[in-house]
């Protein structure tokens, strides 16, 4: 590549990007025109007619592309704005506001950077572009002072701490212990570690920190537990309070007899109701009959022709059955001299 070579290049650049220009204008033109055209079209069209009636309202039609597509009548309509206006495509050395001479030009002009007020295309810059700084220079002495002033006043309220990385460490022969600078806990471990050892009190001293208990937390529990304690007491007492003192027998019972047995039972419509039944002599002893075996009847009833009028003879009589129990010996007696008693009112 020779200078004239690189020259031609430059150059045919320069006229594909003129004829870029040249083409974008005119479609831009093109574009203009054909809304002009169809604006006027349309109110035309949707205009009072002779009659003094207005037509009825139609949109407007969508604008054909055809004209998108047509090249040469782009670069035709744009080379006739050049021809009228070459400012629009070129920057010149001098800018007559009488437009008699603009000079000679000097570059293309280009849309992308041209608009910009950095003269790049990135970044764009959003907001206000800042103020040029017209103060005196006694304005500025007075604001670099109150600045110094400023600067040491919080300086002397600062601690020491904020100013630490800007001091130098001593440097030591000793080496740096980095397991331990690593393993270095804040306060509430050292206080947590004091007084264990780290061989014997292992488990404690391995504890993590969710998992310790403090003298707060010992306490809060403490008392999370008297009150527990206390709401349970009170619940036990109303409890206690409402309950009905309970008596041997209560006054049905009494008038009924020590027969009498009170049972808790449920109607059809499912409400609670107190029983009470009369448990007679006789039944009770004939249910003695059903705890008999069969050979232990057949000595009863072989007893049957012996005479007994009183409950010793009775007793003696049935002493000779084997394997009767005190119980059963005494209902057997009881249930004789019952019969025996019926069978004498029946006979009065």
């Amino acid at each position: 590549w020779d200078d004239d070579k690189i020259q031609f290049q430059n150059e045919l650049e320069q006229k594909a990007k003129l004829r870029a220009l040249v083409r974008e204008e005119g479609r831009k033109s093109l574009l203009l025109k054909q809304r002009q055209m169809m604006q006027d079209n349309y109110s035309e069209k949707n205009s009072v007619g002779t009659d003094g009636m207005p037509p009825i309202p139609s949109p407007m039609p969508a604008p054909s592309l055809n004209v998108l597509a047509d090249y040469e009548a782009m670069e035709e309509e744009g080379a006739k704005i050049l021809e009228k206006d070459p400012s629009k495509f070129f920057v010149f050395d001098a800018n007559d506001e009488t437009g008699q001479s603009k000079g000679k030009p000097v570059r293309l002009r280009d849309p992308v950077r041209d608009s910009s007020e950095t003269g790049t295309p990135f970044p764009e810059l959003i907001g206000r572009l800042p103020k040029a700084d017209t103060r005196t220079e006694r304005e500025k002495k007075r604001q670099e002072r109150e600045e110094r002033m400023w600067a040491a006043a919080q300086q002397e309220v600062a601690s020491g701490v904020d100013f630490a990385a800007d001091d130098e460490l001593v440097p030591t022969n000793d080496p740096v212990d980095y397991d331990a600078l690593g393993n270095f806990g804040d306060e509430e471990d050292q206080a947590w570690e004091e007084g264990l050892d780290p061989q014997g009190d292992a488990d404690l001293f391995n504890t993590p920190r969710d998992q310790r208990f403090n003298e707060d937390d010992v306490e809060w529990m403490i008392n999370s537990i008297e009150k527990k304690i206390a709401s349970l007491e009170e619940i036990m007492r109303l409890e206690k309070s409402n309950e009905k003192p309970s008596a041997e027998k209560d006054e049905i019972e009494n008038a009924l007899g020590s027969r009498t047995v009170k049972a808790t039972k449920v109607d059809e419509r499912g409400r609670e109701y107190s029983s009470y039944e009369v448990i007679d002599n006789n039944m009770q002893a004939m249910s003695v009959l059903q705890t008999l075996s069969a050979e232990q009847i057949q000595a009863i009833e072989a007893l049957g022709s012996e005479e007994s009028t009183t409950a010793e003879e009775v007793k003696s009589a049935l002493s000779n059955v084997p394997g009767l129990s005190d119980d059963q010996v005494q209902s057997l007696v009881e249930l004789e001299m019952s019969l025996k008693s019926q069978g004498g009112e029946k006979t009065d």
